[in-house]
């Protein structure tokens, strides 16, 4: 079960279910994974988040898996104005 699923959209969840369904997995950036962290650590999201994807990283019958960050999209921050996107999570 995925915390917070009745947040996601009819499109969004659609996506997943097509995605999982035909044995695709979902792929979910590594800076996801940290931004996911920061957001626990602020209270934001509760720790069985983190557990609930550790979890289903560790399943045989996963559905989703790490995507790493590319060199491009590491370097492609600096685009970013930090007058209108101040703090880097809000900016990924």
């Amino acid at each position: 079960m995925i915390l917070g699923l009745e947040k996601l959209s009819q499109a969004a969840l659609e996506a997943m279910d097509r995605a999982t369904d035909s044995g695709d997995l979902i792929y979910v950036s590594a800076i996801s994974i940290v931004e996911i962290r920061y957001l626990i650590d602020r209270d934001r999201l509760p720790e069985a988040v983190q557990a609930q994807i550790a979890a289903n990283l560790d399943a045989p019958d996963r559905a989703i898996t790490i995507a790493p960050v590319a060199w491009t999209v590491a370097t492609a921050i600096q685009q970013i104005d930090r007058l209108t996107v101040p703090e880097m999570p809000n900016s990924l």
